[in-house]
């Protein structure tokens, strides 16, 4: 006759493994929570982005009720809604005051962000000293937001940016007297807008004023 033994549950080894199992579901469950949220965030985000780029003014009145959303958000996300606040009070001809905002904005995106990010906000550093008044620490950063610019593979937003960045480095090179660098900035930013088929009365308008600084030098 075949013996059977019956080994004994052990109630502990049991307890625990119980215990595992309830933890590691609630860990999943949370992940997936989280991700979900993220998920939405992002999506939120490239929502109102296109909302910024498209009528700032009204980003910029949603602004307040969407900070609400980003309290408990990831960094990643609420910095990305910094920036883009920012780009939309940028956008309403909103001066900056100050630079402690931007250089937090900054100082996370160098070490997070992708080369756009890194663009947008060197390129923000640069209009923040515009507005503060320190045009040679502004012609700085905008190169810097150029350089990153012109070492990337560009889309159509990217050239769109880049040719702003000349824009405003002509006329801060205009500013300090500095016109065959003026002259120089705003034919590379009419190149661009003329390539891509948007120059406009104004674009012709900043160019045909910079000649005629370079005229009166000859």
């Amino acid at each position: 006759m075949e013996m059977r033994i019956f080994v004994p549950i052990n109630h502990l080894t049991m307890n625990r493994f119980t215990q595992f199992i309830i933890l590691l579901s609630l860990h999943l469950t949370s992940m997936f929570i989280v991700l979900a949220c993220s998920s939405e965030k992002e999506a939120e985000l490239k929502e109102w982005e296109e909302l910024v780029n498209e009528t700032p003014k009204e980003a910029l009145d949603k602004a307040e009720q969407l900070s609400l959303q980003f309290v408990h958000a990831n960094k990643h996300a609420q910095m990305k809604f910094a920036l883009l606040k920012y780009k939309a009070e940028d956008k309403c001809y909103i001066p900056h005051k100050s630079d402690s905002l931007i250089k937090q904005i900054c100082d996370y995106f160098e070490q997070n962000g992708s080369y756009r990010e890194k663009m947008e906000t060197y390129y923000y550093m640069g209009s923040t000293y515009r507005d503060m008044g320190d045009n040679p620490l502004s012609i700085t950063w905008y190169h810097q937001a150029g350089g990153i610019a012109e070492s990337s593979n560009l889309t159509h937003e990217d050239s769109i940016v880049l040719s702003y960045i000349y824009s405003q480095m002509a006329d801060l090179y205009y500013r300090i007297g500095s016109e065959q660098d003026a002259y120089r900035y705003i034919m590379k930013y009419y190149d661009i807008q003329h390539a891509m088929g948007i120059d406009d009365m104004a674009t012709h308008a900043d160019v045909g004023r910079m000649a005629n600084c370079m005229d009166s030098i000859d």
